[in-house]
C-alpha cells in the first residue's frame, strides 16, 4: 500500500468528545466511545485528528436530532447538491 500522506481528519460536533479524542480534558463528556485508547494512541500516532464540526454546518445533524425547518431544508440542499450548495 501507499503511504498515509497525513492524519485521517474525522469530523465531530460533541466538542468534548473531540477535545478528549485529540487528549485534552473535558469537564463534561455526554458521549464516551468504549475504545477511547484506541483511539487515542491513532491519534498520538498521528493517524487521525479530530475536529469539531458547528451544529450550523453539521449536515448530518437530521440523521440524529429533530432540526428546525430552515436548517432541515438547507441540509437537504446539500445533500443532492442543490443550486452548487456544497460549493456555496
Amino acid at each position: 500500500g501507499m503511504a498515509q500522506l497525513g492524519p485521517t481528519r474525522i469530523f465531530g460536533d460533541n466538542m468534548p468528545s473531540v477535545q478528549m479524542s485529540n487528549g485534552g480534558t473535558v469537564t463534561r463528556a455526554r458521549h464516551i466511545a468504549r475504545r477511547v485508547h484506541i483511539i487515542n494512541e491513532h491519534v498520538r500516532d498521528g493517524e487521525f485528528v479530530f475536529q469539531h464540526v458547528s451544529d450550523a454546518n453539521n449536515p448530518a445533524d437530521f440523521l440524529g436530532k429533530w432540526v428546525p425547518p430552515k436548517k432541515f431544508r438547507a441540509t437537504v440542499k446539500y445533500l443532492f447538491n442543490l443550486d452548487n450548495a456544497i460549493n456555496k
